[in-house]
């Protein structure tokens, strides 16, 4: 078993302010999306079929960002 968690909090700043943690740049990954690459880049070996199943709680999803 595999756990991560991300903290999305409305005081890291919207994700569309280039000064926000989670800032989503068109160009290149955040610093919290290359931080799960490297974490699945590792463990992807040990898993048959290369998939992850996740869970999300709370989250507002794109593209009217409801929950």
């Amino acid at each position: 078993m595999f756990l991560l968690q991300e903290l999305c909090q409305t005081s890291n700043g919207n994700p569309q302010d280039s000064q926000s943690l989670h800032y989503i740049n068109p160009h290149a990954p955040n610093q919290y999306v290359r931080a799960i690459q490297s974490v699945a880049d590792i463990i992807e070996d040990y898993d048959s079929d290369k998939y992850f199943p996740v869970l999300g709680f709370g989250a507002r999803q794109p593209p009217d960002y409801t929950q």
